[in-house]
């Protein structure tokens, strides 16, 4: 993205742009073009080649492009600028913004939690306006980060409006723009409540705003979720144990534990049942009082 700010009405401001084929092969580049008809913004090539026409770029040719704004009011400008290089690769473009703008940042970029099934954890989510413009906040929706997930229902905004089993809600959040350091911030909650028998779970958190450079007005970030084992068997009291095994002699027992466990493994939640075998062999006649060897 190329953005002009604190440009005012009546005067000029000019970014350049080198472009260089650093292939081995020559590439045919062009045309080159703003995707809106706003009179703000022009192109031009500094040696005054045509910007629209197709021309033949040999390995190691460079040119230098010369994008200019001049704004004739105070209002927000936006466009973009499309190159062709006839390669698989293009045609790509450039987001082109003047005037003030807002410029929406989300901290941080991946929401990570580690919870039990049932429980909520939460974790804050920082919205921040970096640019010079009234940064506006209309939607926040929970969404699936790929297609074919089903993680969509365990992560939930915690607000008014939202909550669990709401993928989407409207807010009206208006964040200052930037003045010298001092960056005003809006701070959400986005929970994480594991409702079915997964071990892992991935969504996408998307904030809409008024921020021209999101693409469609909306930026995303990562929700994971890992469940925790589900038990570890420590500090096993001896006591569990039968008290009568015979000097050279062993036994087996199976320990049932019940445990509240991630993941739903109990199903939905619920709690479930761990086993495991224990085999304890003694040379000596068992004290029940002492710690059981593993």
């Amino acid at each position: 993205m190329i953005q002009f700010r604190n440009v005012q009405s009546g005067t000029q401001f000019v970014e350049n742009i080198g472009l260089r084929n650093n292939g081995n092969g020559s590439m045919q580049l062009g045309p080159i073009q703003l995707e809106s008809a706003d009179p703000e913004f022009s192109i031009a090539f500094e040696d005054g080649s045509d910007v629209g026409a197709q021309t033949v770029f040999a390995p190691g040719q460079q040119k230098r492009l010369v994008v200019t704004y001049s704004p004739t009011d105070d209002e927000p400008d936006t466009s973009n600028l499309v190159i062709d290089c006839g390669t698989p690769r293009c045609p790509f473009s450039i987001p082109l913004v003047g005037g003030a703008q807002p410029l929406l940042e989300i901290s941080p970029n991946v929401a990570s939690y580690q919870s039990t099934a049932g429980i909520e954890q939460c974790r804050d989510i920082t919205l921040s306006n970096t640019g010079d413009a009234l940064l506006i906040v209309t939607n926040l929706s929970i969404a699936s980060a790929s297609e074919g997930t089903e993680s969509v229902d365990d992560f939930f905004v915690k607000r008014d409006g939202c909550g669990p089993n709401v993928s989407t809600c409207n807010v009206d959040l208006r964040i200052n723009a930037q003045i010298n350091d001092t960056i005003d911030s809006e701070v959400v909650q986005v929970c994480y409540q594991n409702n079915d028998t997964s071990f892992a779970d991935a969504a996408n958190l998307r904030v809409t705003s008024n921020d021209p450079s999101a693409i469609g007005g909306v930026r995303e970030i990562s929700l994971q979720a890992e469940d925790q084992p589900c038990l570890d068997p420590e500090n096993i009291d001896a006591q569990l144990f039968p008290s009568n095994i015979c000097s050279g002699g062993s036994n087996t027992i199976d320990l049932g534990v019940t445990a509240n466990s991630p993941g739903g493994v109990g199903g939905n939640g619920e709690l479930a049942v761990c086993t495991f075998r224990i085999l304890s062999g003694f040379p000596f006649p068992f004290n029940p009082s002492e710690s059981v060897p593993r």
